[in-house]
């Protein structure tokens, strides 16, 4: 297949790098501001630095956000989405969603489906949505993580050194997580 080069024009000429293979899309952003609406394939998403906007629309998409303050949207679809450093919104929207917050404070929404959410060091708000979901909030960071399972069968999984809030949770594992441990998973 052949790729694309997308110039887009707003207040600045901002170059898009989209190449297609046999998968979907790769969709490269810039340093700068972006915003990228994917296909209704697959694709592979990296925003990079600067505060993006990115709509995977239909199709199992992997989404990884950069550095700033980025709004991450999955689509319908089976998703993988990872925010970036910095205080990202992710809405992983319809589909069975894997979404992952990095350190900054962070919102992220599952949406309708069984999803699975990490939240990574910050002062973050999880929100399952409907469907059974499985709900991460074991930073070490001495920040309070709100966590809202919503409806249905749902597991959360709490740092025990932490004062999270958990609400419409139908089960609450706590587990003793070390710091080292902690700055692990937000790399």
């Amino acid at each position: 297949m052949k790729g694309r080069l997308i110039v887009l024009a707003l207040l600045a000429v901002v170059a898009l790098a989209v190449v297609a293979v046999a998968s979907g899309d790769v969709f490269k952003g810039t340093k700068g501001n972006d915003t990228i609406i994917g296909t209704p394939g697959p694709d592979l998403i990296g925003a990079r630095a600067g505060d993006d906007t990115v709509d995977g629309e239909a199709g199992n998409d992997r989404i990884f956000g950069g550095a700033g303050n980025d709004r991450l949207l999955g689509g319908g679809g089976d998703d993988f989405i990872r925010g970036g450093p910095g205080s990202d919104t992710i809405d992983g929207q319809a589909g069975n969603d894997v979404l992952r917050g990095r350190p900054g404070d962070d919102t992220i929404n599952g949406g309708d489906g069984n999803d699975v959410i990490w939240v990574g060091s910050g002062a973050d708000v999880e929100n399952g949505g409907p469907g059974d979901d499985v709900m991460h909030a074991l930073a070490a960071d001495n920040q309070v993580d709100r966590v809202d399972c919503g409806p249905g069968n749902d597991v959360a999984y709490e740092n025990a050194s932490e004062k999270d809030v958990f609400v419409n949770c139908e089960k609450v594992i706590t587990r003793v997580v070390t710091p080292q441990q902690a700055a692990e998973d937000d790399k």
